[in-house]
């Protein structure tokens, strides 16, 4: 597509571009292609970030009531939420358009593995400073995970 195309398509509706591009002369499948290939849609909110942000709040108020009712919950929500979702949300932020372009499989493996980087580096820095334990390697971790989907919301 040429520079003169884009910007006369700037500003149309998709059926208005490709009706536009099929008065130059385009097929109906070309311009449709055209359109694909040339123009992404800005999406709203991620479901996934969206679902980060919930667990943040359920596991925060798991820790806020320190009863034994609550443990299950808090390990059910913790463990997935320190291996996984630290590297998820680092992933989104970094490479918000190219994530779509990595298979799932691909997502969940990098996502393992820069978590359970980020958490080792977490811990160690806790325990020259504060030490370890459970509540302070949940508070630092939903802060870091945290940081990095609300830098992924911002970037859009």
């Amino acid at each position: 597509m040429t520079q003169s195309i884009t910007k006369e398509l700037i500003g149309l509706t998709v059926e208005e571009a490709v009706e536009e591009l099929i008065k130059q002369g385009y097929s109906k499948e070309e311009a449709i292609k055209i359109i694909r290939e040339n123009y992404k849609t800005k999406g709203g909110f991620k479901f996934s970030l969206v679902m980060v942000h919930i667990l943040s709040v359920l596991l925060l108020l798991t820790l806020l009531y320190p009863s034994d009712s609550f443990m299950i919950i808090r390990m059910l929500i913790g463990f997935p939420y320190i291996t996984f979702l630290p590297g998820y949300s680092l992933l989104l932020s970094l490479y918000k358009d190219d994530i779509g372009e990595l298979n799932n499989l691909s997502k969940f493996g990098l996502s393992l593995g820069i978590s359970f980087a980020i958490i080792v580096l977490v811990g160690l820095l806790l325990n020259f400073t504060i030490g370890l334990d459970q509540l302070t390697i949940l508070v630092s971790g939903i802060i870091i995970t945290e940081l990095f989907a609300i830098y992924a919301t911002i970037r859009g």
